[in-house]
């Protein structure tokens, strides 16, 4: 049995691996750690086949198509806050644009930009934006963030998480 620790990425909804992708192929610089493709899941077949051949063409059974799962009659509820940002922005936007859910919690942080650290020769490094993310429906989310349905401002100090209870009252 080996000593490293594994970091196991499992993925409902799978796409097209860009998110696994990137885990997977990560410069892990500590050889006591590494990530390792468990199982993805998604109900559209060319989704799982590119899954397949991008991501685990060695464990090819461990992406299954959902039959069962019909994406149009699914409810979906998605819980936000301030420091909700960049990928959970994209996701949440895209479920909100689309009209498939919809969002509860409070305003998202606004990190809708990527960025490339370029290193230099002297030791010191350039931090660059390459790309601006766009909602869907074309609104910026970049120092905007996504705006919910159903704004609720979670008290910290309140036992009561009023923005799960919202949800589990709109999956009803």
């Amino acid at each position: 049995m080996s000593d490293v620790k594994e970091f196991k990425l499992g993925e409902l909804f799978c796409g097209p691996g860009g998110l696994a992708l990137g885990a997977i192929s990560a410069r892990i610089e500590d050889p006591e750690y590494r990530i390792v493709h468990k199982w993805a899941n998604d109900y559209d077949a060319s989704t799982c086949d590119t899954y397949r051949r991008n991501i685990c063409p060695d464990n090819k059974e461990s992406v299954i198509k959902s039959s069962n799962v019909n994406p149009e009659t699914m409810k979906i509820v998605v819980l936000i806050n301030e420091n909700s940002a960049s990928a959970s922005e994209i996701f949440t936007a895209a479920i909100k644009d689309n009209n498939i859910g919809k969002i509860v919690g409070k305003t998202t942080f606004g990190k809708g930009v990527m960025q490339e650290v370029i290193g230099m020769k002297s030791g010191g490094a350039l931090k660059i934006t390459i790309e601006e993310f766009m909602t869907p429906n074309g609104d910026k989310i970049n120092k905007e963030g996504i705006k919910p349905d159903i704004e609720i401002d979670e008290d910290e100090y309140n036992e009561k998480d009023i923005q799960l209870e919202e949800a589990i009252k709109l999956l009803k």
